[in-house]
């Protein structure tokens, strides 16, 4: 019985589209693994998934600092406008992986100038 729900635990990985849920599944399914492999003593399981769960943990913990490969970025451009005297501003939103609504930041520059001025804009 525990090998089928192990079994499903992986089958479900594929279905999840967001990386955290996958791999804290993945880290469920290694100990539902390891579990089975220990009951019918078959050690390529075994080796297998004590070798996978610290793999998947890492890669949790580094989603969880945003320092994973493939991490989304933590800057993403939210909008951009051309105000009336030609400048342009350009809304950053910075999200720092909490609960919490990400920072936005106006970055406001003109065409053919070097310096650009940045200002954090208050939380609505």
């Amino acid at each position: 019985m525990v090998g089928f729900a192990a079994a499903g635990l992986v089958l479900l990985t594929f279905t999840t589209k967001e990386m955290r849920q996958l791999r804290l599944i993945a880290l469920i399914s290694n100990v539902a693994f390891i579990t089975y492999g220990v009951l019918g003593w078959l050690p390529p399981v075994i080796v297998l998934h004590v070798v996978l769960l610290p793999v998947n943990l890492l890669r949790l913990l580094q989603l969880q600092r945003g320092t994973a490969p493939g991490a989304e970025p933590p800057v993403r451009v939210h909008a951009i406008q051309q105000t009336a005297d030609g400048r342009w501003t350009v809304y950053l939103a910075l999200d720092h992986g909490s609960a919490t609504a990400p920072d936005k930041i106006a970055v406001q520059f003109a065409d053919g100038e070097s310096s650009r001025s940045a200002a954090k804009i208050p939380a609505s």
